[in-house]
């Protein structure tokens, strides 16, 4: 997915684009692997949707042109919203503005997506719907939130320190984005950095090509409560909704209902709970188990604090600290 930064620059016809080689042929909203749009912000005409995709000169736009020519789509987005008529009235227009030009296409390389389309598009992805909330109308986000929201609560101001923990917990965690009604209990001592390293593990890894975090909603039992968790994640379940659910500080009794809730045949759900509570003996299927962090990722956490610190000062914390992060 690339969309441009830069709303002025010349971009022969190519607002945006969406291209994938594996996986389905099309989805519900794209028509074909390769689909360039155009965002209209604006009230667009037939005959305006027509001429928008030609240059002054009355040539079709390149990047238009080349897209249709390979096979890909055409995709015109617009903040309005349309009657059925009038949005292909919009379609055909534009068709037959292309074809004018001597390009061949099917009917179905083009289409027009109306205001309410694209809201329909955004409400089947839950993290993306709730990120679009939070950006344009925060009072109206859902009572779970996105990955960058949680990223950027207070307690994770600090950069990152290396962690060797954080390797075998993100294989772990990393098969909740590849198998749905999956679910994981995170345990350990209060301090040792169980949520950091979890939000780590979940964030994308660019070097790898790996996006994933925008598959992430996060929410805190002791802050909303253990009804209105259920009742968000039971809302998910119903709807066939596809998203990784993370639940911080949740109690076992509310970890054993969500986990319900996720398993059931029509849910598209992946659950991780995290919590201080340790069970005693050997721990169930699906529970990973936090240590104490190294000796050096306190002494990390303390230098990027603190750089001036002086270095016995350091080491008298890090003792202190004594695998726990937090209280570093």
């Amino acid at each position: 997915i690339h969309v441009a930064s830069n709303l002025t620059a010349a971009d022969g016809g190519e607002d945006a684009r969406i291209q994938w080689e594996d996986g389905p042929d099309r989805t519900a909203f794209l028509p074909s692997r390769n689909c360039l749009l155009q965002i209209k912000a604006a009230e667009i005409a037939p005959r305006r949707a027509a001429s928008d995709v030609l240059t002054s000169a009355g040539a079709l736009e390149p990047a238009i042109k080349e897209t249709l020519e390979s096979g890909g789509s055409y995709i015109m987005l617009c903040n309005r919203p349309y009657v059925r008529k009038a949005i292909v009235d919009r379609e055909t227009a534009v068709r037959e503005a292309i074809r004018t030009q001597g390009v061949a296409i099917e009917s179905v390389q083009v289409a027009f997506r109306d205001a309410d389309q694209v809201a329909s598009w955004v409400n089947e992805h839950p993290p993306v719907a709730t990120w679009v909330l939070e950006q344009t109308q925060p009072g109206l986000a859902t009572t779970l939130r996105t990955w960058t929201h949680w990223a950027g609560r207070h307690e994770n101001e600090f950069p990152f320190v290396p962690d060797e923990r954080l390797t075998e917990l993100r294989r772990q965690l990393r098969g909740t984005f590849d198998n749905e009604r999956s679910i994981f209990r995170i345990v350990g001592l209060s301090g040792v950095g169980k949520s950091r390293l979890v939000l780590e593990a979940l964030a994308d890894e660019e070097a790898n090509g790996i996006q994933s975090s925008h598959l992430v909603l996060y929410g805190v039992e002791a802050e909303l409560g253990p009804q209105k968790v259920k009742a968000a994640i039971q809302l998910l379940a119903d709807l066939g909704r596809r998203a990784v659910v993370v639940i911080d500080r949740c109690l076992q009794e509310t970890h054993d209902d969500l986990a319900a809730m996720v398993r059931r045949s029509s849910s598209h759900l992946s659950l991780i709970t995290i919590d201080h509570e340790i069970p005693g003996g050997t721990l169930p299927l699906g529970t990973l188990y936090v240590e104490e962090a190294a000796e050096g990722v306190v002494e990390a956490v303390i230098r990027t604090m603190a750089p001036g610190l002086p270095s016995g000062e350091g080491r008298r914390l890090v003792r202190f600290a004594d695998g726990f992060p937090q209280l570093a």
